[in-house]
């Protein structure tokens, strides 16, 4: 592996729950981005959309996810979004690794059941 372990995929997939427990046998520290995001701006991720829209949060996280592949090796759960930003995607392909996780349709829509914390799923 070489730089960070980023894990991708989509929404619901396990990213947030998959980071931590491979960070500790990787002996690495685990970083949520939508979790670092949400410290930076002092408000959740469903307060940034309604202020910013998605566009908006796409540019903290897009901010976000490169200042954490500065810090150094790492797992990092990114965004379910993060890794839609092409230029983003292959600037970090450049000198991290990514795992994409997946899951059945039907788990992603069980885990997805209410999308209150999910701004792209509210309503």
């Amino acid at each position: 592996m070489r730089g960070s372990l980023l894990l991708v995929g989509p929404p619901g997939v396990g990213k947030s729950t998959v980071a931590p427990r491979v960070a500790e046998a990787l002996g690495l520290p685990s970083v949520d981005l939508d979790a670092r995001i949400e410290a930076e701006a002092g408000c959740r991720v469903a307060d940034i959309f309604a202020r910013e829209g998605e566009p908006g949060f796409r540019r903290r996280e897009r901010a976000c996810l490169q200042r954490v592949l500065t810090e150094g090796p790492a797992v990092v759960a990114t965004g379910g979004g993060a890794w839609v930003d092409r230029r983003g995607r292959h600037a970090a392909l450049r000198q991290h690794t990514a795992v994409a996780l997946t899951a059945p349709m039907e788990v992603l829509r069980a885990r997805l059941q209410g999308g209150a914390a999910r701004p792209l799923l509210a309503g």
